[in-house]
């Protein structure tokens, strides 16, 4: 009898296990080297910044795990449309991407700015005078910062062959500081961390100008996601941003978060009709 029994709780906890695991999941997210203060890679090993928090509050708010791939940025957005990865962070919507990519956010208000280096054109300080700017203009590939932008700045001609694309941030900003570039498109906040960071950029950049701010969201690829995980996700966020999470996060890396600008945007989520 006891052996019966025995066997039996053997048989509960094998199916208990079974059970665990099945319903356990990992989402990755795809990261092209770090852009602080968004991504930051440690030196453990470990990623964080403000983006990869909130991917994280986000994931683990659907009983999941965050696993972080290093993918450069255009590669990863062909992953993301493959499904072969789940979310990009800091992603803005275009007609392009709509095409095979689900939102949640926005988690961001970007604000593009051209930094400069302080000796070329220095009368060049809006985007009407970028066709003065006597000097290239770096941008990393694959990036997007809207279709206003798209169409009124990146298409232009006289804006065009001044552009040099690069594979990620960290390689621009290494262009940018060895004389390879003399401006780069960049959002605000990573610009002023940047500065704000290093004496020697401080010194010889200036931020020219800013465009018009922009909602970035988490773009989702639903291919591999079952509905019951994308209303868990579309769950997750609608909590995250009526608690004090993001506040938290942003405070965290000693940046500003302002909820009020990030609220008056319409809250996107996983459409799962």
């Amino acid at each position: 009898m006891l052996s019966i029994l025995k066997f039996k709780a053997s048989i509960l906890s094998l199916l208990f296990l079974i059970s665990h695991y099945s319903n356990a999941c990992t989402l990755t997210i795809g990261v092209a080297k770090s852009f602080p203060p968004y991504h930051i890679y440690n030196a453990d090993g470990s990623w964080g910044g403000i983006s990869i928090d909130i991917a994280r509050a986000l994931v683990n708010g659907a009983n999941c795990q965050l696993n972080v791939k290093e993918v450069p940025w255009l590669r990863s957005i062909k992953l993301l449309e493959k499904g072969d990865i789940h979310l990009l962070s800091n992603y803005t919507q275009n007609n392009i991407r709509n095409k095979f990519s689900q939102f949640i956010g926005p988690h961001h208000i970007e604000r593009v700015v051209l930094i400069a280096h302080q000796a070329i054109s220095p009368n060049v300080n809006n985007a009407n005078m970028l066709s003065e700017f006597d000097g290239r203009i770096g941008i990393t590939r694959g990036n997007s910062f809207g279709n206003d932008f798209d169409k009124n700045i990146l298409s232009k001609d006289h804006v065009k062959n001044k552009l040099v694309y690069i594979k990620n941030t960290i390689n621009r900003h290494r262009m940018l500081f060895t004389g390879r570039i003399d401006a780069m498109f960049d959002d605000e906040l990573s610009a002023l961390y940047l500065l704000a960071k290093d004496k020697e950029a401080s010194e010889n950049f200036d931020i020219r100008f800013s465009l018009k701010a922009n909602p970035v969201y988490f773009g989702i690829s639903v291919k591999t996601l079952s509905e019951q995980l994308q209303n868990k996700l579309n769950d997750s966020w609608l909590k995250i941003i009526n608690s004090h999470t993001l506040n938290d996060i942003y405070q965290t890396y000693g940046v500003t978060f302002d909820h009020n600008e990030l609220v008056a945007y319409p809250t996107v989520l996983i459409n799962t009709q």
